[in-house]
């Protein structure tokens, strides 16, 4: 399951933010998921910040 949500950016006034829960058993690190972002995403729509 995802969502995408807007959080607040310094500059920009507001940023998305996406929010990603596995369904049990699934496997999947952080390290996959962000590799599958930069191949399927343009550049401008992966991974800005670190994690919560």
């Amino acid at each position: 399951m995802a969502a995408v949500i807007g959080v607040p950016h310094e500059s920009h006034g507001e940023e998305v933010k996406a929010c990603v829960v596995l369904n049990p058993g699934a496997d999947l690190t952080e390290d996959q998921l962000i590799a599958w972002c930069k191949q399927a995403m343009a550049i401008y729509k992966y991974r800005c910040s670190e994690p919560q």
